[in-house]
């Protein structure tokens, strides 16, 4: 299907982001650019990827190295204590934290 979206709408243009990624979106269970931005660049988990993606996402995609660009200052700041999380469940907290302990100990 892909293949075929690219053909009829992208002849001789670049893909964009989206349907580029699409099958590695649909391969590892990820809904938007911020949960693929937190899974490829923050960590290689689905579950802490939604978590994130949705928590601390990012602004709309513009350009795939501004968004990596993003997710890493974003995971810098979150692993150096300067991102504070409210109104989260107790779930995210748990999954958060978990991940924080992983990283920090990588």
């Amino acid at each position: 299907m892909v293949s075929i979206l690219e053909e009829i709408n992208f002849k001789d243009e670049p893909l964009p982001f989206r349907l580029n990624v699409l099958p590695l979106l649909i391969k590892n269970g990820l809904k938007d650019h911020s949960t693929f931005y937190w899974y490829s660049f923050g960590l290689r988990n689905r579950v802490v990827a939604h978590t994130l993606g949705s928590i601390l996402s990012i602004d709309e995609f513009v350009d795939e190295e501004t968004s990596r660009k993003k997710i890493l200052q974003l995971k810098r700041e979150w692993l150096d204590n300067e991102i504070e999380f409210v109104d989260i469940t107790p779930e995210e907290k748990d999954i958060i934290e978990s991940a924080y302990m992983i990283l920090k100990n990588l």
